[in-house]
């Protein structure tokens, strides 16, 4: 999401406001006021609460939340905020799978799955040669469940018939590689041994990589929703290492705007409501308890949202950047072509992609 001129300007001047020490009735007078020039009238109060927040003034901050009462994740954080009176988060992402598993029950995960799938069966190239002996390798950063990488390789298996499958699973959460394990060995449809990693991929040197991937000839590397959680110069860093061992890299991301925007922007508070209240919004669709909803809503978009406006530039964990943004990215780690295809829209814009770097 980008802001117009006269929409930073109208948020800037509430930001002035807070600064000012003014009182509630005046900063909802100026948030009604401002609120005329925004697309979204109801940003006007969210912006507001979310700096009065990191100010301490929880219940000021939850009051001009209740005036947004129809965005989703002003909702969730109101709540959010009465509980816990902090924007510091509680929940550590991925401690252990409901939040994951609720998630990918939603409408939106559902459409970004089918969205990846159908637009790396098309993309990828056939698999080198590999002897009997000496399995296909394909090294997956960021499993999640597995389900996605294992419908993914029963589409590619069905138009390319390979034999043995090797898979390098790299993942920082025991409890998310351990799911994603046990469901490929349940379901899978082909011959599929493992290495497992449980490591941050840019903690990983090119020489520790290579290493796990001697078992065979290297098809592709997917990094599906899963290296979002670096700044620009560490993904160049990591996706160069990438291309030293593995001729392709499929990226499947989310289009967002949290990477090179200042903390305390508009732009940056804006992009992170706008964002993340999709996916809120999504996530109270799905077919689950009020218990596990909440816990998936709690455990990972509003857990991501409050690290991100709630930290500077080089703490936010979150990075989630533009499509061209990714394609500078590559070609700097030394990619010489990228292939970009959007894989869902939403009111004419791009929210998710796929990339191809060869």
């Amino acid at each position: 999401m980008f802001l117009t001129e006269s929409e930073s300007q109208a948020l800037e001047s509430i930001a002035k406001e807070i600064e000012a020490g003014v009182d509630i009735f005046h900063l909802q007078t100026s948030c009604n006021i401002n609120s005329k020039t925004l697309f979204n009238s109801e940003l006007a109060y969210t912006f507001a609460a979310i700096l009065m927040a990191k100010k301490g003034n929880i219940d000021e901050a939850i009051a001009l939340l209740n005036r947004a009462s129809t965005c989703p994740f002003s909702q969730s954080l109101s709540v959010y905020l009465g509980e816990n009176r902090t924007l510091t988060r509680k929940a550590k992402a991925f401690s252990t799978t409901v939040p994951y598993d609720v998630w990918v029950q939603s409408p939106f995960y559902k459409r970004f799955k089918m969205g990846t799938i159908s637009s790396l069966v098309e993309g990828l190239p056939s698999p080198p040669s590999s002897l009997e002996s000496r399995p296909l390798t394909v090294i997956d950063i960021g499993p999640g469940n597995g389900v996605l990488l294992r419908e993914l390789l029963e589409r590619l298996h069905a138009r390319h018939s390979f034999g043995k499958l090797h898979l390098v699973l790299i993942e920082q959460s025991q409890a998310m590689l351990d799911a994603a394990i046990e469901h490929l060995r349940l379901n899978a449809l082909f011959d599929v041994t493992f290495t497992r990693i449980q490591s941050f991929v840019e903690t990983l040197d090119a020489l520790a990589l290579s290493k796990f991937v001697e078992h065979g000839a290297v098809w592709f590397t997917l990094a599906s929703a899963s290296i979002h959680h670096m700044p620009k110069a560490q993904k160049i860093e990591t996706a160069s290492k990438i291309r030293m061992i593995s001729p392709v890299l499929a990226i499947s991301e989310f289009q967002g705007n949290h990477d090179l925007t200042e903390a305390d922007s508009p732009e940056l508070i804006c992009s992170v409501v706008s964002f993340y209240g999709y996916f809120i919004q999504d996530i109270l669709r799905t077919p689950e308890t009020p218990e596990r909803i909440r816990e998936c809503i709690e455990g990972l978009p509003l857990s991501e949202a409050l690290t991100i406006i709630g930290n500077s530039r080089y703490s936010r964990v979150d990075y989630h950047t533009t499509q061209d943004q990714w394609e500078e990215i590559l070609f700097k780690a030394g990619y010489s072509s990228v292939i970009a295809k959007v894989t869902v829209h939403s009111d004419e814009r791009p929210v998710t992609y796929t990339l191809l770097a060869e």
